[in-house]
């Protein structure tokens, strides 16, 4: 069957064609007849230049450009492969050997490492040329997938594989619940990129046939600006506490909502008294946009999080015996596992470690209220938010552990505000290294967001009385 997110961007191209897709953060416009012309063409070029079950990376920041090129490789039924513009040479390579990736699509140029990596290198400016419409293509688009790195639970990261039809019903589900309408404009800030950001950015959005303002980056002062034109406003914790934080006037969305972290009462209630309601998002890359709480007048406590959407099914179940047969009962905290019709087909390796009789573990600790809502109470995860994305500190050590000085090293967050954490890394070294040079051989590896801001070098590390390290330590976090 034909992928409804593609009928739609066809429905929206022909009807109300004059009707505008995106808006890049320069202001210049794409409209949905620009849009469905632009997918139509280049998903005829990629049909022609790649083999069916062809895996394509595509790497951009938050432009229109970008959201052809995503939609594109669906609408040619390919497997699309989802990476921040920000990954280095060296982990791009890593998910071509991972992926077996045959073509790579990049922003304005290519990365210098991956030109001979046996890749074809599409460049984003010179492949989404609009041209005639073509409207045939949505048939061809039932073999597409998704590829999404996700950053692991408890484990290390792992890269995700997501149907064509599971990325149709989070993006009905999230139109539907949150209430996308096509008179809206939303704003863009988490990366497309990212599994929220996609869901929120791309997928909701050109289901309903609203307009997405695209925004890179969070800069205060810029989401401020772009604020009194936008109705729904997508965001994570730390942009709401530097809207708590400014004393300029705050525009009021008609929608706005958080996820990726619990939002602080005190930022809710601040926002709240200013007139900003926000509501509040759960889900995860494994299993997409999967619960939404509406705001209400009175701020909404950090864990509060709704009901699931259609085809959400929520088990809390016993932390050390989990059973799917056996959950626990309304009102009692427990490890949240989740099966959903949007979920993952599989992980790449196979790796089954996060499922349980079909149902994902989160990671999270919550229960289940007399309405039915899913309410949050803690986790059991090791990732580390970094301004709204989710950073594992197992990758980070395996980077730093190639370092041929580096005998051991553990990698925290340290808080700096209510929704911030710096990442810090301590290093038990082997030999004479300095923390610059530690600092420089993370930089050569891992995106900049991934790079610890904090180095440390120490004689040990704590550990517990059983041998592990004790990543919550006092001394770690300081």
């Amino acid at each position: 069957m034909p992928l409804k997110l593609l009928e739609q961007l066809i429905h929206h191209g022909t009807t109300r064609g004059d009707a505008i897709a995106y808006i890049a953060p320069n202001g210049e416009s794409m409209s949905y007849r620009q849009l469905l012309a632009s997918v139509g063409a280049t998903a005829e070029l990629l049909r022609e230049s790649t083999p069916r079950d062809a895996v394509v990376i595509a790497s951009g920041r938050n432009e229109a450009n970008y959201a052809a090129a995503f939609l594109t490789v669906l609408a040619a039924g390919r497997r699309l492969m989802a990476v921040s513009a920000e990954l280095t040479d060296s982990e791009i390579i890593s998910v071509t050997e991972q992926t077996g990736a045959c073509a790579f699509i990049a922003g304005c140029k290519a990365h210098a490492s991956i030109e001979h990596s046996g890749l074809t290198i599409y460049i984003l400016d010179d492949l989404v040329q609009p041209g005639e419409i073509k409207d045939n293509f949505a048939s061809e688009s039932d073999a597409s997938q998704l590829l999404l790195q996700s950053s692991g639970t408890t484990s290390r990261p792992k890269i995700v594989q997501r149907s064509g039809p599971s990325l149709d019903i989070v993006g009905i589900n999230t139109a539907n619940h949150v209430g996308f309408r096509d008179d809206d404009t939303v704003l863009a800030v988490v990366p497309l990129s990212h599994s929220y950001g996609m869901e929120h950015g791309i997928l909701a959005p050109v289901i309903a046939g609203s307009t997405v303002q695209l925004c890179n980056g969070m800069d205060l002062a810029t989401i401020s600006d772009l604020l009194s034109n936008i109705s729904i406003l997508p965001g994570v914790p730390v942009i709401y506490e530097a809207l708590a934080r400014s004393d300029s006037p705050l525009p009021i969305p008609r929608i706005a909502y958080s996820a990726g972290a619990p939002m602080p009462i005190e930022v809710n209630q601040s926002l709240s008294d200013r007139g900003l309601h926000i509501g509040q998002l759960y889900g995860a890359t494994e299993i997409g946009s999967v619960t939404y709480q509406p705001a209400r007048d009175q701020p909404l406590s950090p864990g509060d999080i709704g009901p699931g959407f259609d085809g959400v099914d929520i088990r809390i179940l016993d932390i050390n015996e989990p059973s799917i047969e056996s959950p626990l009962p309304t009102g009692e905290v427990g490890q949240v596992a989740i099966r959903a019709t949007s979920m993952m087909d599989r992980y790449l390796d196979d790796d089954t470690s996060s499922l349980i009789d079909g149902f994902f573990l989160t990671g999270d600790l919550g229960k289940i209220d007399e309405h039915g809502a899913l309410q949050l109470t803690g986790r059991l995860k090791l990732l580390i938010d970094v301004g709204g994305r989710k950073v594992n500190p197992l990758e980070i050590e395996d980077v730093l552990m190639q370092h041929p000085a580096v005998d051991q090293c553990v990698v925290v967050g340290v808080p700096v505000l209510k929704t911030v954490c710096r990442i810090k890394a301590v290093v038990v070294a082997s030999a004479d290294v300095s923390t610059t040079d530690l600092q420089q051989f993370a930089k050569q590896r891992l995106a900049p967001y991934k790079t610890p801001r904090q180095f440390e070098i120490r004689d040990s590390l704590p550990r517990t009385s059983a041998g592990k390290v004790a990543r919550q330590a006092q001394e770690l976090l300081t």
